[in-house]
């Protein structure tokens, strides 16, 4: 008998369709941290600029990181061990890192009941300064790449 209706015979396959069909696409981004104001660095001076300047400047940084010395002696004795070992060291090495980054994260994701697909495109800029023993800018380190997004 032929009503106009698909037939009992054809669901299964309507059925595939129907859940292949089904799905979602979903478009993200995150940003973290403000961005970098890198116009301020043309007030930068290294050997004049303090570490007072950069915060008033750029604000707290991110990330203040100090360099590992207790690992660096650690390694040293292990390497020496039994003999005698002097070791002079350079202040600066305990000189403070201002590390400064603004992040962008760009996602996609397709899903489908049998197929799932992601991609995720992770960019950062980094401003980085070393600081002497007085306090004052040694350099500085700039790294952009949320211009490739």
């Amino acid at each position: 008998m032929r009503n106009g209706f698909v037939g009992l015979r054809n669901a299964p396959a309507l059925l595939a369709l129907a859940l292949l069909a089904t799905g979602c696409v979903a478009l993200g981004r995150q940003y973290e941290n403000a961005t970098l104001q890198t116009d301020k660095l043309a007030n930068v001076q290294i050997g004049v600029t303090t570490k007072a300047d950069v915060l008033s400047q750029f604000g707290a940084p991110t990330v203040i990181q100090r360099r590992d010395i207790e690992g660096l002696l650690s390694s040293l004795a292990v390497r020496y061990q039994g003999q005698d070992l002097t070791v002079k060291l350079d202040p600066a090495l305990f000189d403070d890192i201002y590390i400064y980054e603004y992040r962008r994260v760009n996602r996609t994701l397709v899903f489908v009941v049998v197929f799932s697909w992601v991609r995720s495109i992770d960019k950062s800029d980094r401003l980085v300064f070393f600081f002497d023993p007085d306090g004052t800018v040694a350099g500085y380190g700039l790294t952009e790449g949320t211009k490739e997004l």
